[in-house]
């Protein structure tokens, strides 16, 4: 029996489609998603969820027209009964991309030639396509090289450093990180299928150790686990729910960057995570409309 999928179709003008197909990307994770030119401006979206995901439709009409508030847009849901990987040419969408200075992405089934101090970190996304890597991502990267630059011009030994990556999904940061010289990373997502994923890519970049990919989330790691760079890229609501459980788990002089944040969210989890002791904001990065935030927790004499 085919398995069967919610087809959401949202119309948009042209100039808001990359965001809305990023925005959908990320708040529904979708098996697949693709954009159509409908002509006179517009680009329809194409978003596929399987219902093992068990989302109603009301929660999605309510989640996107929440997050879509400001924009225009028309959504539609239909019932979708064959996987959407035998129609859709997808593969297509995706190329190497340079992220920050040395961050190389591509998929496997493209051949790159690295540049002198290019890392490459090969992905295969699955089905989310048409938008490239997602802003969130992005920004995590660039400011993730900054992070690695510091630290290496004040002598430290980046291969000592401990990292979490919460939220891993593909387990691109893992990877990206793991690449510029941390080899203690644990990797977590409370998606199972996120978690295989994640853990089918580090092999697929001849990864054998430095990176443990867990099916957790962060009230469930154990106490006294502590970390010198912590990435979080999930939503504001669970970011601030889980402000103490990430805080706690800093070290002094730790660096934190979050992301998952759009514009309109930037202050409330700015303030939030500023009346944390000795946690002050260090830099910020917007692409689109993401925000990504770099904390720093000071070194107490």
């Amino acid at each position: 029996m085919n398995k069967k999928y919610k087809n959401l179709k949202i119309t948009t003008d042209r100039d808001h489609a990359e965001t809305v197909a990023g925005i959908i990307g990320y708040l529904l994770n979708p098996d697949g998603i693709e954009e159509t030119d409908m002509g006179s401006g517009h680009v329809c979206i194409n978003a596929y969820i399987s219902y093992d995901k068990n989302i109603s439709d009301k929660y999605i009409k309510e989640l996107i027209n929440k997050n879509l508030n400001n924009v225009d847009h028309e959504l539609e849901i239909m019932d979708f009964d064959y996987d959407p990987a035998t129609e859709i040419e997808w593969k297509k969408y995706f190329k190497p991309q340079k992220i920050g200075k040395h961050i190389v992405v591509k998929p496997s089934w493209e051949e790159y030639i690295p540049e002198t101090e290019d890392i490459v970190v090969m992905i295969d996304p699955g089905m989310a396509f048409g938008t490239g890597l997602h802003e969130t991502t992005r920004g995590i990267i660039i400011l993730l090289e900054d992070i690695i630059e510091i630290r290496k011009q004040s002598k430290e030994n980046i291969g000592a450093l401990r990292m979490l990556d919460a939220g891993t999904g593909s387990g691109i940061l893992s990877i990206a990180a793991y690449k510029m010289g941390i080899k203690n990373i644990l990797a977590i997502d409370n998606d199972i299928e996120a978690v295989d994923t994640a853990k089918e890519n580090i092999l697929a970049n001849n990864i054998k150790c430095g990176i443990n990919a867990e099916d957790t989330n962060l009230e469930e790691l154990i106490d006294n686990n502590y970390y010198d760079i912590i990435l979080a890229n999930i939503t504001p609501d669970v970011l601030i729910t889980n402000k103490k459980n990430i805080t706690d788990m800093l070290r002094e002089g730790a660096d934190l960057i979050l992301s998952g944040i759009l514009e309109k969210e930037e202050k409330r989890i700015i303030d939030e995570f500023s009346e944390v002791a000795g946690l002050r904001l260090f830099k910020k990065i917007q692409i689109e409309e993401w925000s990504t935030l770099w904390f720093r927790l000071k070194k107490f004499e």
